[in-house]
């Protein structure tokens, strides 16, 4: 993100898409979208009537995002559920291998599985988190803005 965000300051980029906003002179933060974090798995993983009893039972595959992590930890405290983690993931790219090979309960935004719930392998259980993902769009602080950015991000 580092590496993005200096060619952002060096007006080698337009745009970056974070999961964040930067804490930056030069540059700003816009929120553009959320996605529902929402949890993942075989449909064999998914039989419980219940979060509580699916949380109880099955392995979890869980982001190490603190973005996420805390908000799906304030879940399990809410809940008094201290989950089996089997998988502390950097990378929603192998969350999303994981959930699919079977290996446990993924908690991810919907986005990060949309192909493999589509195919079936994993589908998403039944249960609201209540937990989101933002979006921003971080731009360079610029006196003359890109015409299209300015179009694109005055919602």
């Amino acid at each position: 993100m580092e590496l993005l965000l200096a060619e952002l300051s060096e007006h080698r980029l337009d745009l970056v898409l974070a999961t964040a906003p930067r804490q930056r002179d030069d540059l700003a933060a816009q929120r553009v979208t959320e996605q529902l974090v929402e949890l993942h798995a075989v449909p064999a993983r998914l039989k419980y009537q219940s979060l509580v009893a699916l949380l109880r039972s099955e392995p979890l595959i869980l982001p190490k995002d603190p973005s996420l992590r805390a908000p799906l930890q304030a879940v399990f405290d809410r809940l008094e559920v201290q989950p089996h983690v089997a998988a502390d993931v950097d990378d929603m790219v192998l969350i999303r291998l994981l959930a699919r090979e079977g290996i446990g309960v993924a908690a991810a935004p919907a986005v990060v599985v949309a192909d493999e719930v589509a195919a079936g392998r994993p589908a998403t259980a039944p249960f609201e988190l209540g937990v989101s993902e933002p979006s921003y769009a971080v731009t360079a602080r610029r006196r003359f803005p890109h015409p299209a950015l300015k179009t694109m991000l005055s919602d």
